[in-house]
């Protein structure tokens, strides 16, 4: 009997005391999980389940190879410092590898954020409680106290727009967004990878992935600018001697047939998609879990999934 393969995407590992600091709108949006979170999750993982990397997967889902037992391959997504400072140590101490996603804005010098994260930052320093914010032509008053005005600042139809929007559009309505709040858009500290950090990871047996240039989402380009999205990755992957990524996570999970076809035809081996299930062996459609900042997730939701028992 062969193994079934779980694909686990994090984006962001911190301090547990950041649920209330400079991170809550990540842990509120479910792209944090807390480092306590983390440690058990591992710990569980490397009991139950067989780590795999990105070769394996490659193999698997071209049918080159089988999986013996159950299976994960951890991803991170967005390229954070925090996977170095925090994630990083915990797969070591248990001599396990995974693989990080990057925008390859975020190598740039000064690196750019990505908007979410230029979204996020104004939450979190947020002087002004209410306000009026106006995008789109609609005009919305909020009031951060009320939790489901907060739940929608972190996601709902104004930071979706923005995700998708031209880049003069996204800047113009992420201005709006400060004035509102009354807090810069801009992150504080540091927030990304460096490059010699990613090849300490490399070092270690991680792997590199794409996760596009700008992280605007692939199906809102038009044939040429994505195909323009994927060679700057290219370029920059090669200005700082990284190898060509074989593995591309689609920015925000966006997905469209279209998208798929000149992902394909770049060379990509994986596409990563979201959508909390056991992935089926369709390469460029490798669906991923999102692991929530719950520690006993693996014993209560992944094992089953993959028909063992914690």
């Amino acid at each position: 009997m062969t193994g079934q393969l779980a694909v686990l995407c994090y984006h962001r590992v911190l301090p547990d005391a950041d649920r209330t600091g400079d991170g809550w709108p990540y842990f509120s949006r479910g792209t944090a999980v807390s480092l306590s979170s983390f440690s058990r999750q591992v710990e569980q993982l490397v009991q139950h389940v067989t780590l795999v990397d990105e070769a394996a997967v490659s193999a698997w889902a071209d049918g080159r190879t089988e999986l013996d037992a159950p299976s994960a391959w951890i991803t991170f997504d967005d390229g954070y410092a925090d996977v170095v400072e925090h994630a990083a140590p915990v797969l070591a101490a248990v001599d396990a590898a995974a693989s990080v996603f990057v925008s390859t804005c975020t190598l740039a010098t000064p690196p750019r954020a990505l908007p979410a994260d230029r979204w996020y930052s104004a939450l979190a320093r947020a002087r002004r409680r209410r306000g009026t914010l106006v995008v789109g032509g609609h005009r919305w008053v909020f009031d951060l106290n009320l939790p489901d005005d907060r739940a929608r600042l972190v996601d709902g139809p104004e930071r979706r727009r923005c995700l998708r929007a031209p880049e003069e559009e996204r800047d113009a309505i992420l201005a709006t967004l400060g004035e509102a709040l009354d807090a810069p858009a801009e992150p504080s500290r540091r927030l990304y990878l460096l490059t010699e950090e990613l090849r300490g990871l490399v070092r270690r047996d991680w792997s590199i992935g794409a996760h596009g240039a700008t992280h605007r989402p692939f199906p809102v380009l038009d044939p040429p600018a994505l195909t323009a999205e994927l060679d700057q990755v290219d370029q920059v992957f090669a200005r700082h001697g990284f190898p060509r990524p074989a593995a591309l996570a689609y920015p925000d999970a966006a997905w469209s047939e279209g998208a798929e076809g000149i992902v394909a035809t770049h060379g990509y081996r994986l596409g990563l998609l979201l959508g909390n299930q056991v992935t089926p062996r369709q390469p460029l459609r490798i669906c991923r879990f999102v692991v929530p900042d719950e520690p006993r997730w693996v014993e209560q939701t992944l094992l089953p999934a993959l028909g063992r028992r914690g």
